[in-house]
């Protein structure tokens, strides 16, 4: 969902936080939208290593893709499976209150 809608929004977030999520048809470019008002939406993609459910190569490849959109956004790895790990969780809250308004 965070691939295919939120980041074809002309609206800016504040920021956009997919865990082990996937393109559901990366052959098909155009279904992969990213708006130039997300450009400074930062973008933080979690993945466990050993996640046997969604493979690693699937957020690989979404950041791939949008670093070629020039998107600020950074792939985290954990150690851990189909989880959120707490390594993610602490970059996110990081992320988060290093905003004005919420800090």
């Amino acid at each position: 969902m965070c691939y295919e809608y939120v980041l074809h929004t002309p609206y800016p977030w504040g920021g956009v936080f997919p865990i082990a999520g996937f393109i559901t048809d990366p052959m098909n470019k155009n279904k992969l939208r990213f708006h130039p008002n997300q450009k400074e939406t930062p973008i933080l993609i979690g993945h466990g290593i050993d996640d046997d459910v969604v493979k690693l190569e699937a957020s690989e490849l979404a950041y791939n893709y949008l670093r070629r959109k020039g998107a600020q956004v950074e792939l985290l790895t954990y150690s851990g499976n189909h989880k959120i790990g707490i390594k993610f969780l602490r970059k996110m809250k990081d992320m988060i209150t290093s905003i004005p308004e919420f800090g």
